[in-house]
């Protein structure tokens, strides 16, 4: 009657041994994403010195939009990881 849970927790401890390590979770964000964001500047009197502002504040904005939605992605992709972790689906929480 010892054989059964002898055998039992034997082959536990095998298969245990036998598993692939999984990943760690990456929950990392691009350098470029966490920079200083750029600050637009205020339009002047004059014409030349505000089309050189214009196309600055085009270029700094261009930049921000892309840094949004990068962190924006992150945010999504770190919150598929939480959901689909095995200790989150243990415990049960909910998002």
């Amino acid at each position: 009657m010892l054989k059964l849970p002898v055998v039992f927790i034997a082959l536990l401890m095998l298969s245990g041994c036998a598993s692939e390590p999984k990943q760690p979770m990456q929950l990392t964000v691009s350098s470029d994403l966490m920079g200083e964001p750029c600050l637009a500047q205020l339009p002047s009197s004059d014409p030349d010195v505000d089309l050189t502002i214009d196309k600055s504040n085009m270029e700094c904005l261009g930049t921000l939009r892309y840094m949004v939605f990068g962190l924006q992605e992150s945010i999504k992709r770190m919150n598929n990881l939480m959901k689909n972790s095995p200790v989150v689906q243990s415990l049960g929480v909910s998002h």
